[in-house]
């Protein structure tokens, strides 16, 4: 736990604010490439007024940088004139654990009060985790009709949830219950994860994103200047903080411009899909076929096809037929007056068992990885070589013989060549099939 507070005078009582605020990984020649922001300007936004005190609640998860978003409103508003307060949850949370940072903007330093921030009193609420964003103990320090949300739509699952049959509630449940608690048009979501992974390549600008989209909706009672003065001395990172901000003011500027920007980078797909995970074209050929000759939902033929498809590709037609089997039984006892919930969600559920991620499932989606361009990103220039050290347990009992023709074939023999892809997936297959 981080308690901290500062009047802007005394300055050098809070090293935090006078050394690099984040703690990113260092930008480098090596760094990620980054997507070109969409075309336009960004108007302005009004900047909202402080009053005696602006407090700023922000939580999420472990490792993700929320401390580091907020020490950076932090130095904004030390740029800005503004007597600085707070407290950072940290405690033993570790990474994927709680975090909650505190933050207070006053005009003096009797208007700082207490460290935390009470119940009802926050004027800016900022999650990177969308359940914890919903939890009853954050949600108190909302005052409906006032304060503003702006919450990343990603959700990590609490260990509870996988380590037991708990259930994962739903994003839109947990969107819900926020917008319930800060009333109309108060509460704003930003896929910021997805952004931050796609534009920047490091989940850890997701939470400058949201901070980018707070500034663009009035949250922020700093200028443009003073978030320049903090990302400047932030070094190596400077650029891609930046960036990351300008993300954030486009999400909630022009959410279709930014889609059309990530597909765009993606091949169309969207990279929270895209890579191993599409089905290949053959087998999105051999699927449309079986799915053809079901009687299944019109709606969820989609679906059906791209879920059949990548059965195919995790093993053969024989298990995509099986798969279709289950949910077209399913199907036969649903209707349309439920929105077909029932098969939708057998759909989902019988794929996720029928294609469970072994050994040789991982393997295979390392082959659908594109090494060119990830060599590209890490800034790596002329030949190269990747090698896969594949040790299933598996291959103990087949012998020598097979474990030698099974690396073999998924060994990348020349510097910057592709492996022999058609090989490796069917001595994968092979070895599935004889476990």
């Amino acid at each position: 736990m981080d308690d901290f507070r500062l009047i802007r005078r005394d300055r050098q009582d809070l090293p935090e604010l006078n050394k690099p605020v984040s703690t990113a990984k260092p930008g480098s020649a090596t760094s990620p490439a980054r997507l070109a922001l969409p075309q336009g300007t960004l108007p302005v936004p009004v900047i909202p007024p402080a009053g005696r005190r602006y407090s700023i609640y922000f939580t999420g998860i472990g490792g993700t940088g929320v401390v580091t978003a907020n020490r950076i409103v932090a130095a904004a508003a030390d740029a800005a004139g503004f007597v600085i307060g707070g407290l950072d949850h940290t405690g033993l949370s570790q990474k994927a654990g709680a975090v909650v940072s505190h933050l207070h903007l006053a005009a003096s330093r009797d208007d700082l009060g207490a460290a935390t921030v009470d119940a009802g009193s926050a004027d800016l609420y900022l999650s990177g985790d969308i359940l914890q964003a919903a939890a009853a103990r954050h949600l108190e320090k909302i005052r409906p009709g006032r304060t503003l949300a702006v919450i990343d739509r990603d959700m990590t699952p609490t260990a509870a949830m996988l380590q037991s049959d708990l259930a994962v509630p739903g994003v839109a449940s947990r969107e819900q219950v926020i917008a319930a608690r800060t009333g109309a048009d108060r509460a704003v979501f930003v896929a910021a994860k997805r952004i931050a992974e796609s534009a920047l390549g490091d989940h850890l600008f997701a939470n400058v994103i949201l901070l980018g989209a707070a500034f663009q909706l009035g949250g922020l009672p700093v200028t443009l200047d003073d978030i320049e003065h903090a990302m400047g001395r932030q070094g190596t990172t400077a650029a891609a903080s930046r960036a990351a901000f300008e993300w954030g003011r486009w999400a909630v500027h022009d959410q279709a411009a930014v889609e059309t920007a990530l597909a765009a980078a993606d091949g169309g797909a969207g990279r929270a899909t895209a890579g191993g995970f599409d089905p290949s074209p053959a087998a999105l050929a051999a699927a449309g076929g079986l799915v053809a000759g079901r009687t299944v939902p019109p709606e969820l033929r989609d679906l059906l096809t791209r879920r059949a498809a990548q059965a195919i590709d995790y093993q053969d037609s024989r298990l995509a037929g099986r798969y279709l089997d289950l949910v077209e039984r399913v199907a036969a006892r649903d209707d349309a007056g439920h929105g077909w919930q029932l098969t939708r969600a057998v759909a989902e559920a019988w794929h996720k068992l029928l294609t469970y991620k072994d050994e040789y499932e991982v393997a295979r989606l390392h082959l659908g990885a594109d090494y060119g361009k990830a060599a590209r990103d890490l800034g790596i220039e002329g030949p190269y070589s990747v090698t896969y050290h594949l040790h299933p347990p598996v291959l103990r009992w087949l012998g020598d013989a097979e474990e030698t023709a099974a690396q073999r074939a998924v060994r990348r023999r020349l510097p910057g060549a592709a492996p022999d892809e058609a090989a490796a997936r069917h001595a994968l297959r092979r070895l599935r099939l004889g476990s």
